[in-house]
């Protein structure tokens, strides 16, 4: 979720979340997880096997873009 601020807030308004794991924002015909595993260097054995386990699929996704995008769609501007 992101939520779109004009200024600095330290606690945003909790009424206030927007999703960014839609159907139509992951583009896919269902709804996704985004789950962000981040490693150093080598991949550790836990990171190979949960993927395997859950048959995790690799994508790519910008969360930054996304939020972009949808929110000029809400404004009625352009899509990115």
């Amino acid at each position: 979720c992101y939520q779109f601020q004009r200024n600095w807030q330290v606690f945003p308004r909790n009424d206030c979340w927007r999703p960014m794991d839609t159907p139509e924002d992951m583009n896919r015909s269902f709804a996704g997880v985004i789950l962000e595993l981040k490693t150093y260097s080598d991949v550790p054995l836990w990171m190979v096997e949960l993927t395997k386990r859950f048959n995790l699929e690799r994508i790519g996704f910008s969360k930054y873009y996304t939020a972009v995008r949808k929110e000029m769609i809400f404004n009625g501007g352009y899509v990115l």
